[in-house]
């Protein structure tokens, strides 16, 4: 896996591992897109999509979270069909047990009844019939069986909710908030669960979390760029492979290192993969826009986004958020 050291001199071209750092400054974005989206107002109501770039950052960055949205219908759809398929397993079999137990009950009715009536030859029948009974549908089993089937089922719908929970947090609209402070490991793996299926198949996702302090943040949005680096690197490994999601504390900061063992970004692409429009990706298979909509998100919070790679041997993304002065000891669930 390849790694970003912090505060260390960056390696030459020759070494093959290249290095980059895209920090974008709020102030200055602000300033060169006032004119030109005044003359965007003033001109044609057509518009180029250079043009959305300078002027509606807000709406590319729902754009990329619709583009979000859409490659998860898939996986929403292979989490849920998983759960609902056990559940319905378990409730046809409960069904078959639920018969037997009315038929035990008809039958201990009916044994009630004869001793109500002092009948003991007809008792004594109605007694073995249902030793016999109980012995040929296996009645312990199908007790102890029935139990662990509904918790199963409860786990499984639990699954479903949380699911879709996440999921509604992650597709509503939200308001910028930065005063939340959330532990990022709470945020990665809400996001993991959320690309399970992407993920299976050959991919190891290793989870090295340091237990670091909360940051002040907007957990959908930094949810939106962890979302965008996990997917490149699944996406970067086209059979099985190797993600590691890796969090610390280093110099006041939370660190998110996502790397991956995939084929890595070529050197002449490497100051390009933070320009909005810009892919590597096969047509149709990408926007351009997800790790210029991160490397804008990460920087609303005070951070920066850096990544190393060499071809072949893969890439690791490191986000660096600030925590929050008088927060470094605030650990959150």
């Amino acid at each position: 896996m390849l790694a970003i050291k912090q505060n260390k001199k960056q390696p030459s071209r020759g070494s093959g591992l290249v290095v980059a750092d895209a920090v974008r400054s709020p102030g200055k974005r602000a300033r060169s897109s006032a004119p030109k989206a005044a003359s965007a107002l003033e001109g044609s109501a057509v518009t180029t999509p250079a043009q959305y770039v300078s002027t509606s950052g807000e709406q590319l960055a729902q754009w990329d979270k619709l583009a979000a949205l859409g490659q998860l219908l898939a996986n929403v759809a292979h989490e849920i069909n998983n759960p609902v398929g056990f559940v319905s397993n378990n409730l046809e079999v409960l069904r078959n047990y639920v018969d037997v137990y009315l038929k035990m009950l008809s039958l201990t009715v009916k044994l009630r009844e004869s001793v109500e009536r002092k009948a003991w030859a007809e008792a004594d029948a109605v007694a073995a019939e249902i030793r016999r009974y109980e012995e040929s549908v296996n009645l312990d089993y199908m007790i102890e069986d029935a139990d662990q089937l509904l918790r199963q089922s409860q786990e499984g719908i639990g699954r479903i909710g949380k699911l879709v929970g996440d999921l509604r947090a992650f597709a509503r609209e939200d308001s910028c908030r930065k005063d939340e402070l959330v532990a990022v490991e709470h945020i990665l793996d809400t996001v993991l669960g959320m690309i399970r299926a992407d993920l299976q198949g050959g991919i190891d996702v290793r989870k090295l979390y340091g237990n670091t302090p909360a940051v002040s943040c907007n957990k959908n949005k930094l949810g939106q760029v962890f979302m965008n680096l996990l997917m490149n690197a699944r996406q970067a490994m086209r059979a099985k492979g190797c993600i590691e999601v890796r969090t610390y504390a280093l110099d006041g900061n939370v660190c998110v290192e996502i790397s991956d063992n995939g084929c890595g970004i070529a050197e002449e692409h490497l100051d390009r993969i933070f320009q909005p429009f810009f892919t590597t990706k096969p047509s149709g298979e990408g926007t351009g826009l997800g790790l210029s909509i991160s490397r804008d998100i990460v920087t609303q919070h005070g951070g920066r986004i850096a990544v190393a790679s060499q071809v072949g041997k893969g890439s690791a993304f490191t986000v660096t958020l600030p925590i929050p002065k008088g927060t470094q000891g605030i650990r959150t669930n």
